[in-house]
């Protein structure tokens, strides 16, 4: 339920129309991207333990995926624009989320990179 509530918030941020696009700290724009898909791998990491490798892949192409279609989607709305750079925060997000949910599996006890959540 998490992952679908955190996929809420991200449609919600980046898909509401803006007036005129935002002019502010320059990269910000590429440090939430990055928030809201790390935090998005991390949480579905979280609701699916022990993918192994093939299920951490398929986790991987579809957050990707969704990363993609979610910048051509922004395309379509007003005050919002697409790009590749976005696309990349978010990749990098989806990567910084995985590597921290894979380093608290293993402060926990093992010893390699493990995504199922630790025992109590």
């Amino acid at each position: 339920m998490a992952p679908a509530a955190w996929t809420a918030v991200v449609l919600a941020v980046t898909l509401t129309p803006l007036e005129a696009p935002a002019r502010g700290v320059p990269g910000l724009d590429l440090l939430v991207h990055a928030t809201l898909f790390g935090v998005l791998a991390a949480l579905v990491l979280w609701a699916h333990p022990g993918p192994g490798r093939a299920g951490l892949a398929v986790i991987l192409a579809v957050l990707l995926a969704f990363a993609a279609l979610d910048e051509l989607a922004q395309s379509f709305v007003p005050g919002r624009t697409s790009s590749w750079r976005d696309v990349a925060a978010d990749a990098s997000g989806i990567l910084l989320g995985l590597l921290y949910r894979a380093g608290m599996r293993s402060r926990h006890g093992s010893r390699r990179f493990d995504f199922r959540p630790p025992a109590p």
